[in-house]
């Protein structure tokens, strides 16, 4: 069933008055699917992912949501997705906000994906349990496509994923669902990041009172302000990433280089129209070098002076310096290889050394980046079952 109608030509009169009242970010929405539990459990099934799915009983209404959020001080439009259980009577649910990996191109947007997207799907099984869920774009990308966006810039990741909260609060609860005040937060790659900051930040500034954070599953994710190609740059690694975090810094921060003083001729050119939103991580690949002693500037592999406010930045936007008091349950496969499984483990070690006491890591020999997400999935639907 496919409906192109906005939420406010499907709310009927009178039931505005069952929001509460609270900082409003929601602006619009359009719901454009409703997908069936037994769909979703036969999707389930098929793909062999071991999870209860006797709990899958909601049909599940999706939305594409436009909101409020703030970057660099103005007041700007983001968009992200927000999937809803569907049910005939008046249902209290709590919150799950699943933050994306790393995409490239616009059309990998949560909002601009397809029926048929995989992970979309994935979504929508898990909202069948009961959960409303909240997928944000991130800005940069959906309607905020103008702005670079923040790779790997903890502030204003996280503050767009807790506007987009609020705004999938305001939607369920316009559509007659209740929240119930309880809040997970999940992620996979830089998701794990997005998801570590965004916990960070819910029990640093307080500013989320309406919301108990119950557990977050920070997956995959770098948490450490280093930069892995400084370490060992004779090595053959995937260049996409880092120039993605340099172009991403350099468009925020006020910084007096160039991509040109990082990035060796002739790549250095390419770079603005390579990651200005049209290409994929494959496309991207084909017009760069994998040797970083032949792609990057020997200044920039050097460590040259003039790069400490750009190593700064990245320091700064370190997620591991903290003592997380809601629990946490890492997940990383220790055959990633995209994202070393030391990452996880330096800050577990970390957590653990400053007090941590409600932070589980588990780890195991799930396969490389890609398919160890299937683990991480079952991990985070058995474990959020178990506390609804």
């Amino acid at each position: 069933m496919i409906t192109g109608c906005s939420i406010e030509e499907d709310i009927k009169a009178g039931d505005e008055g069952n929001v509460i009242a609270y900082d409003s970010t929601y602006v619009s929405s359009v719901n454009f699917s409703i997908r069936s539990a037994s769909e979703l459990r036969n999707f389930i099934t098929l793909a062999n992912i071991d999870v209860d799915a006797s709990k899958m009983i909601y049909d599940v209404s999706q939305f594409r949501v436009n909101y409020k959020t703030t970057y660099k001080g103005e007041e700007i439009l983001a968009s992200g997705l927000v999937l809803l259980p569907v049910s005939d009577e008046r249902l209290s649910a709590p919150i799950l906000s699943f933050q994306h990996g790393t995409i490239f191109s616009q059309a990998e947007a949560p909002t601009n994906a397809p029926l048929s997207d995989p992970y979309l799907i994935l979504y929508a099984a898990a909202v069948t349990t009961g959960v409303i869920m909240v997928i944000p774009d991130y800005i940069g990308y959906g309607v905020s496509e103008d702005i670079v966006h923040p790779y790997f810039i903890a502030e204003p990741t996280s503050r767009a994923i807790l506007d987009n909260i609020k705004a999938a609060r305001e939607l369920a609860e316009l559509t007659g669902l209740q929240f119930n005040g309880d809040l997970f937060l999940a992620g996979y790659s830089q998701g794990g990041f997005a998801t570590m900051a965004t916990h960070k930040v819910i029990e640093e500034q307080n500013g989320f009172e309406d919301y108990r954070l119950v557990t977050s599953y920070p997956a995959a994710g770098s948490y450490i302000g280093r930069n892995q190609v400084l370490i060992e740059p004779d090595n053959v690694f995937p260049p996409h990433f880092t120039t993605f975090r340099i172009y991403s810094y350099l468009a925020h921060y006020d910084l007096d280089l160039a991509i040109s003083d990082f990035i060796k001729p002739p790549y250095a050119a390419l770079i603005p129209d390579l990651f200005n939103g049209s290409l994929n991580s494959t496309e991207i690949l084909t017009f760069l070098n994998n040797n970083a002693g032949e792609y990057f500037t020997s200044d920039f592999l050097s460590t040259n002076e003039k790069f400490s406010g750009y190593l700064q930045f990245q320091a700064s936007n370190d997620v591991s310096d903290w003592v997380p008091e809601a629990r946490m349950i890492m997940y990383h496969s220790t055959e990633d290889n995209t994202s070393p499984v030391a990452e996880s483990l330096l800050t577990y070690e970390k957590f653990e050394l400053a007090g941590a006491s409600n932070v589980t890591l588990m780890t195991g020999a799930d396969g490389d980046h890609l398919e160890a997400v299937i683990p991480y999935v079952e991990l985070l639907f058995n474990d959020l079952i178990d506390q609804l």
